[in-house]
């Protein structure tokens, strides 16, 4: 944001506050620990703007160009995934892939399709790129949520490769964060054949099929719960329909009852009045 306000030959002084550069993180340097960036620290550079020039897309006609270009982006990406910065490398993830696309690497790029430079082996060398970077991706993806975004990745992973381990591995991860435990169960089995001695598929494995079968208690249990509130509900209605057939019962025997003392009474009264 402060280039572009700079002119040729100026020296600026630029303050960067700690969440626009280090964080909470900080940065450690390993073979240098007096370089090393200090948790949640301000950070404040002399920037020397010695040359400019416009940006020259032509270059991406080359193969070597293009894939130097891409990797840089992937290893950046990977960088702030490790330091759990995971939006930060979706995003350089996602320009990686423009790189290593066998398209014109930018939307306002002067050269069509037909006019790079790759070889049939170029092409293959930028799609297996271009497969670990979607991989890497969905990986991201999966640590924030974006398990619809994270499907297209691996999809587009295992369109190309479908016994990509990794791919069907993470695919597992995104239906489980989706509910869909059998399914991931499958996916993660068919990794763990690709990948016998893979300790990570094995556990997650292992952990997955513990839920669902402690999912399909949890389902027995509420269905015979259901089933107990049905037969309830169906005995609190049959009970007042047998207490209304007891009372029926009753008043007819009364009925009956009262009818044959009348006509006992009726009888009497006329042999007394005959006789």
């Amino acid at each position: 944001m402060v280039i572009p306000l700079m002119n040729v030959g100026e020296i600026a002084e630029v303050t960067i506050d700690a969440r626009f550069a280090y964080g909470s993180l900080g940065l450690k340097n390993d073979e240098n620990e007096n370089a090393s960036v200090p948790a949640d620290s301000t950070l404040i550079y002399e920037v020397h703007l010695q040359d400019c020039k416009s940006e020259d897309f032509s270059d991406l006609k080359c193969f070597e160009i293009r894939r130097k270009y891409g990797t840089r982006k992937k290893e950046r990406a990977n960088f702030w995934y490790n330091r759990n910065e995971y939006n930060t490398a979706i995003q350089l993830y996602r320009r990686a892939l423009e790189f290593l696309d066998d398209r014109d690497g930018d939307p306002d790029s002067m050269f069509d399709k037909e006019d790079l430079e790759f070889s049939n082996s170029d092409l293959q060398t930028l799609l297996e790129d271009r497969l670990i970077v979607y991989n890497n991706l969905a990986m991201a993806q999966i640590k924030i949520s974006a398990f619809d975004a994270a499907l297209k990745s691996v999809e587009n992973v295992l369109r190309c490769q479908p016994s990509n381990s990794k791919a069907l591995y993470r695919k597992g991860r995104i239906l489980e964060g989706k509910g869909d435990t059998k399914g991931a169960i499958n996916l993660l089995q068919k990794a763990a054949t690709l990948e016998p001695d893979s300790k990570a598929i094995q556990q997650d494995l292992a952990k997955l099929i513990i839920k669902a079968r402690r999912e399909e208690h949890n389902e027995k249990e509420m269905y015979q719960k259901m089933l107990g509130q049905a037969k309830k509900l169906e005995q609190k209605h049959k009970q007042p329909q047998k207490q209304q057939n007891i009372e029926s019962s009753k008043l007819k025997l009364i009925g009956y009852l009262m009818g044959s003392i009348l006509i006992g009474v009726a009888g009497v009264a006329i042999y007394r009045y005959k006789y």
